[in-house]
């Protein structure tokens, strides 16, 4: 996305023509305070630093429907792979604001799992949507994602300990390379490990937590 704004603007600090666009001066608030987070640490504000620092609720808004006429008809290239017939800003706003929710309720370590159903749902969706914007990540994602497995041992555990939900949050390693599951610090239930999250913002896996600013 951040490319698509590049050559839409033709500059490389594409969020300067905010304020001076109508309907998008209220974006600039994220540059803002993306901008003072900078300057808080001492370093010269650059365009890199700038959209380093965005969070991950600015790029979702970005595919608001106040902002359709405006960015959409760019933004869309941001994912070559989304198939013509489902080419609407709705079906790509939609799956992202489902899975900032759930990012932020990861985040605050709270329960998510209350249907695991739902979460593996979720899950898919990341991965389809992985490969509307590179169409060899869903197969590469295969290859390292420990959600399915997760899943079914998450069920498992909830049926036997007639929990009610479960949460996750990032595990520890054990020496083989895999993954240990351990109980959550809060309420009942369960944490293991979501990995698509980084695949899906970064495409780097086992960045911890905090990478998602």
């Amino acid at each position: 996305m951040c490319r698509e704004l590049e050559t839409m603007t033709g500059r490389e600090d594409w969020y300067a023509v905010f304020p001076t666009t109508p309907g998008l001066a209220k974006l600039n608030r994220y540059i803002t305070q993306a901008s003072k987070q900078i300057a808080g640490r001492h370093e010269s504000i650059t365009p890199s630093k700038v959209v380093a620092e965005l969070t991950l609720g600015f790029w979702v808004s970005l595919l608001n429907s106040e902002y359709e006429r405006l960015l959409w008809k760019d933004l869309r290239r941001a994912f070559p792979f989304l198939p013509k017939r489902e080419r609407q800003r709705k079906n790509v706003s939609a799956p992202l604001n489902q899975f900032r929710t759930l990012r932020n309720r990861v985040f605050h370590n709270e329960s998510i799992c209350w249907n695991l159903c739902r979460v593996e749902e979720i899950h898919r969706e990341m991965v389809t949507m992985m490969g509307w914007i590179n169409k060899d990540v869903p197969g590469w994602n295969r290859r390292t994602d420990f959600m399915t497995y997760a899943g079914k041992f998450g069920k498992r555990w909830a049926g036997n300990n007639k929990v009610q939900s479960v949460s996750f949050r990032q595990p520890k390693p054990i020496p083989t390379g895999g993954k240990i599951y351990v109980p959550a610090k809060r309420g009942r239930g369960l944490s293991f490990s979501l990995g698509c999250f980084p695949l899906l913002m970064g495409c780097a896996r086992n960045k911890p937590l905090d990478f998602f600013e």
